[in-house]
């Protein structure tokens, strides 16, 4: 069956992000809250946001309280206010072509609605047709079922009709829980660990985003 709508990630998965925004957003944040402490390097704070995740890394690793994990996110808002990321090569070919075949685009991510949506306007001259980001209420985030569940009604989809693209664990905890193909997005993973892990659990692993967009256009 023909894929009519991808639901994609976006950070590290359409825009190369962590590199120049998230990462040094944390180490901005690490200076303040744990000056003390080494900070992770890049690969160390990819492992983390891997597993256990975000902010389980801030909370069980670094043992941020309520307090400061509002300190670091007005940290981490000002660093994406700030900056729009680059897109990956290729992927603009890939969006553009799927939304004039009449395809559905949907966001899953932990950035917030406001910026992938400033992204997309900028890199595409046009929004996704859904977005659920880190502004939407716990139900509605990843890994929780959610968003898959209000993409399948609101579009009237099967979840066959549908691929989820991400590098990141969560965004296959929530497919898998709707029977949503997933689609390691291998282009931006460089850690060994998660390559293997991604190769071993996700239903496709693509080294490429033309891989993917051969898969998805497919006939």
């Amino acid at each position: 069956m023909e894929i009519r709508c991808l639901i994609l990630d976006h950070d590290d998965t359409v825009v190369q992000s962590s590199k120049t925004i998230h990462y040094p957003a944390f180490l901005e944040t690490m200076s303040i809250l744990r000056p003390q402490m080494t900070p992770p390097t890049f690969s160390e704070y990819t492992s983390y946001c891997f597993d256990p995740g975000f902010i389980n890394m801030c909370t069980d690793i670094y043992h941020f309280d309520q307090t400061e994990l509002k300190i670091e996110y007005a940290i981490w808002k000002k660093h994406t206010f700030s900056s729009i990321p680059t897109l990956y090569p290729h992927i603009d070919e890939l969006i553009r072509q799927f939304k004039q075949e009449d395809g559905i685009i949907a966001v899953v991510s932990h950035s917030e609605s406001k910026e992938i949506r400033r992204d997309y306007l900028h890199h595409f001259g046009f929004e996704p047709d859904i977005i659920f980001g880190w502004d939407q209420p716990d139900h509605l985030r990843k890994p929780q079922a959610g968003p898959c569940e209000h993409i399948l009604q609101k579009f009237r989809l099967l979840p066959s009709q549908c691929l989820m693209v991400d590098d990141m664990k969560l965004g296959l905890i929530m497919s898998k829980q709707v029977d949503i193909p997933f689609a390691a997005a291998g282009w931006s993973i460089e850690s060994e660990h998660i390559q293997s892990y991604f190769k071993s659990e996700a239903d496709y692993y693509f080294e490429s985003i033309r891989q993917l967009h051969e898969f998805v256009f497919k006939k």
